[in-house]
């Protein structure tokens, strides 16, 4: 059947075509390999669904598959949102909430420009949880990370109960590592437990950080590999928690961005930013206890966590720079 339906599509789309699945949770794992996108979700509750459900229909590295989660009208988005972050799978904002926030339609400069303003100052908690992992995960830039799944590879990245969720993205000697509880409710006191840090291309010797990205916290600070081994972490509700594992390092620095794809440093506190001239930019730097100021104009300064936020527009020449 599988090869027959091959053929008809191919025939019909001069080779071109991709089979598109819709399923639900009771999605029989005998059709995975069929398909090139699944749409996931329906009116399912994901916080009723089976993890080997959930197992079956994310798995795309041995099936070949893309998935999209997608969720009902009436359907929780807190829960949705959480599952499918937890899970690292794209999911589309549900389109009412556009409607509602955005200002559609959207064919006239003013409605653009309503969609703009917030997509940049969501009102909405679900478009303002949505932006935030988009700009997580470009930052790290997930697409060229190593992924390690609790569900396949527990013997590299696991979580001590059942129902809670890790999943892992090694690039670089970094970790960007993101869990959550499926249908949280209420606060979970739980362990990260790190398993094989070789794996993830943690080296003995070097000393490390985790840094809360939602938060902008430090958990830990000049930790060898071996003492996380075992992390305690805290899980509230249907919030997905996202820490980034990485080399420590002192002094004034640059540790997270958002709106950008990628910020490399030309010297001391300067920067060449890849993203969009013009696009909002936020900069996150620890200033190590010192003052520091921006010297490219339009930026202002604000206290976030344990960093200090700078936000503006990205300028024509995609230069930022600061002064200690």
């Amino acid at each position: 059947m599988a090869k027959r339906a091959r053929r008809v599509v191919a025939k019909h789309t001069k080779g071109e075509g991709i089979i598109l699945l819709n399923a639900n949770m009771l999605l029989f794992s005998g059709v995975v390999p069929w398909v090139d996108i699944r749409l996931n979700g329906e009116n399912d509750d994901p916080s009723k669904m089976t993890e080997e459900t959930i197992a079956t229909t994310w798995n795309g590295l041995g099936q070949g598959v893309q998935t999209l989660g997608i969720w009902g009208e009436r359907q929780d988005s807190a829960t949705t949102i959480n599952l499918l972050t937890t899970f690292m799978m794209p999911f589309p904002i549900y389109p009412p909430q556009f409607i509602k926030d955005w200002g559609y339609p959207v064919n006239l400069p003013s409605s653009m420009d309503t969609a703009l303003k917030a997509w940049q100052n969501p009102e909405s908690v679900e478009i303002a949880r949505a932006r935030e992992f988009w700009n997580i995960t470009r930052f790290f830039r997930v697409n060229g990370a190593e992924k390690f799944s609790s569900f396949e590879m527990g013997n590299v990245l696991q979580m001590t109960q059942a129902g809670s969720i890790v999943n892992g993205f090694a690039k670089d000697g970094r970790v960007l590592v993101v869990m959550g509880v499926k249908g949280g409710n209420g606060v979970r006191e739980e362990r990260l437990r790190i398993l094989a840090p070789g794996r993830l291309g943690l080296r003995q010797g070097a000393r490390y950080r985790l840094i809360d990205l939602r938060k902008k916290r430090y958990l830990a600070r000049n930790k060898a590999a071996d003492d996380l081994a075992e992390v305690p972490v805290q899980l509230v509700n249907d919030e997905p928690l996202m820490l980034l594992l990485e080399p420590d390092r002192t002094g004034p620095q640059l540790v997270y961005f958002s709106g950008a794809d990628q910020i490399t440093e030309n010297g001391s506190l300067e920067f060449r930013v890849q993203g969009v001239p013009g696009a909002p930019l936020e900069i996150y730097l620890d200033t190590a206890g010192r003052e520091v100021q921006a010297l490219t104009p339009g930026f202002e300064q604000r206290g976030v966590g344990d960093l200090t936020a700078f936000v503006g527009a990205l300028p024509e020449d995609q230069v930022v720079k600061f002064a200690k």
